[in-house]
């Protein structure tokens, strides 16, 4: 059995990797597979509590759902948002 904090910790961390991945499906304009992989890390973001991650992502979701690009500014948020996550203490 995994430790409840190892286990957050390792959420936490797949969050930040699911949205880098999906930061280069966005670059390679494969928009599908990133919001999966966006929605993917949202499920793990509501599931840990994180609700300002969840919240972001949400966004980036339906934007690109939208066929709209993400903005510099909403991308560099992301980023910072998903890896400041895996600092955070509860």
């Amino acid at each position: 059995s995994i430790d409840p904090e190892v286990e957050e910790w390792i959420g936490r961390v797949k969050i930040y990797i699911q949205q880098r991945m999906a930061e280069k499906l966005i670059e390679s304009g494969k928009y599908s597979d990133a919001v999966t992989l966006l929605q993917s890390a949202q499920k793990t973001a509501i599931q840990l509590g994180q609700q300002e991650v969840a919240t972001q992502l949400q966004s980036n979701i339906t934007k690109l759902q939208r066929g709209e690009r993400l903005t510099k500014e909403e991308q560099i948020k992301t980023k910072i948002i998903t890896k400041t996550t895996i600092l955070k203490q509860k």
